[in-house]
């Protein structure tokens, strides 16, 4: 019981996780996740969010949901506009490099290629692939022509920060974005030298 509400419990464990796996509280009767806990794996509790009590049938006033009713705020501005293509090799016809798909971990698959604005100019071809659960993002451009007096192997290499690896190989800045596992990420930077 959570909340005052029959719940089922269920585990879930991710390939290539480290061993830290979620177990989730799921309301048997409107399907509403009530709990989660997060385990690493020696079974101990990491962290845990739960509702102390929850209305499945509030009652609302159609006011609520007005337009006018929202608070006043300025639209952000966009930095760049990416467009989409429908493959690889459409894409490859408006760039003026080759690009580079990487070696994939396994039963992942391409989900959208954009191409965009580079900074510094140019352009940068945008790649997102999937599993069906968890994505990533691989980002590709051309290293930007003021950096040109700069022989390559004087250029700074590979960096990581939480969720983004950045480096550069073959007179191209790669940035890649999403939580893989090291070795994935190792193998993704590998196929890309």
């Amino acid at each position: 019981m959570v909340a005052g509400r029959q719940a089922a419990i269920v585990e879930v464990r991710g390939a290539g996780s480290d061993g830290f796996y979620k177990r989730l509280w799921i309301d048997v009767q409107s399907g509403v996740r009530l709990k989660i806990e997060d385990a690493d794996p020696t079974g101990t509790v990491v962290s845990t969010s739960y509702f102390t009590r929850i209305d499945l049938d509030p009652e609302l006033d159609a006011r609520e949901f007005q337009p006018e009713s929202l608070p006043a705020r300025e639209r952000p501005t966009r930095r760049f506009r990416a467009v989409p293509y429908a493959s690889v090799a459409e894409a490859q016809q408006q760039v003026g490099f080759t690009i580079r798909e990487p070696a994939l971990p396994p039963g992942y698959r391409l989900l959208g290629v954009w191409v965009a604005p580079a900074p510094g100019g140019g352009q940068t071809v945008l790649l997102r692939y999937t599993d069906g659960v968890s994505a990533f993002t691989l980002s590709q451009h051309p290293v930007p022509q003021r950096w040109g007096l700069r022989p390559p192997d004087r250029l700074p290499g590979r960096r990581e920060e939480p969720g983004a690896v950045r480096w550069m190989s073959g007179g191209r800045v790669y940035v890649l974005l999403g939580n893989l596992p090291s070795e994935a990420v190792d193998r993704i930077v590998s196929s890309l030298r």
